[in-house]
């Protein structure tokens, strides 16, 4: 084909000393292939709940549902919180009917949720393909009780009383207390 996705059509002329039909002709139509990105995500790409500090990753299978071989020429994500992994070298080639599995990672940068783009440029007509991503950086939540609410009741002067201060992370990460007065 001298196209992609264009039909053409060509006449195969044979030769021969058949006295009828010395010349025969066939008629050949076909249509050029073309890489066909697809992409699945688990969770519709939700990556939950992850801690400052930590990451998560989940991958994204990248098929190729096309005859012809697809070239992915880069893999970019934004903002900075999700991140595709380093590649040595583009194109990464994907045969037809076949898949590749590519790792995104989640390290939030800021508490709260997020929304990503994940976009994979290639050889397919309808490139760029866009992924969309989610996750969420949730705060720790301080929780205190204190016996009482609080009231020490009658304490005489230069004298002392305890009440025993229970601190408590409700939150699902990390709690770093630095400081009481």
């Amino acid at each position: 084909p001298s196209a992609t996705g264009v039909p053409e059509n060509a006449v195969i002329r044979i030769n021969s000393n058949d006295p009828v039909t010395p010349d025969f002709d066939v008629t050949a139509t076909g249509t050029g292939g073309k890489a066909s990105l697809e992409s699945v995500i688990v969770d519709s790409g939700n990556f939950g709940d992850v801690c400052l500090g930590s990451f998560a990753d989940i991958e994204i299978t990248l098929n190729n549902n096309g005859p012809c071989p697809l070239s992915i020429r880069n893999i970019a994500a934004a903002p900075s919180d999700f991140q595709v992994p380093s590649v040595l070298s583009y194109p990464l080639t994907i045969s037809a009917g076949a898949s590749i599995d590519i790792p995104i990672r989640f390290r939030p940068t800021s508490l709260g949720a997020k929304a990503g783009v994940v976009s994979v440029f290639s050889n397919d007509p309808a490139s760029p393909k866009t992924i969309h991503v989610s996750g969420n950086a949730p705060a720790p939540r301080l929780v205190t009780l204190i016996a009482d609410s609080g009231s020490f009741g009658d304490v005489c002067l230069n004298d002392f009383s305890d009440q025993p201060l229970t601190l408590s992370n409700a939150g699902v990460c990390p709690l770093t207390v630095t400081g009481i007065t």
